[in-house]
């Protein structure tokens, strides 16, 4: 993997008002440090969906050319699942 590759994970951004706000987005680097998070909006999800969304977002600060999702679930600290996309392909822009 190259310096400029980096990782990133949506998961479900919630409030106290709204049981779905839409989702965060933690990007990291390849030791795990996180260098940036940044929150879709659900009056940011458009007809083409949350991955569409994320995408947008993402773009605004990293090159996504080769952005791939790829959609689970994982176990949350309460014993409970939550879904998860995993973002990979993202890279620093140039």
């Amino acid at each position: 993997m190259g310096e400029n590759t980096l990782h990133a994970v949506a998961r479900p951004h919630l409030s106290d008002t709204v049981q779905n706000s839409g989702w965060s987005i933690a990007v990291t680097a390849g030791d795990g440090r996180v260098l940036d998070v940044e929150v879709v909006h659900p009056r940011e999800i458009g007809a083409d969906g949350d991955e569409a969304a994320i995408r947008a977002k993402l773009e605004k600060r990293y090159d996504v050319t080769d952005l791939a999702f790829d959609r689970g679930s994982e176990e949350t600290d309460d014993g409970l699942r939550e879904p998860v996309i995993r973002i990979s392909g993202l890279r620093r822009a140039s």
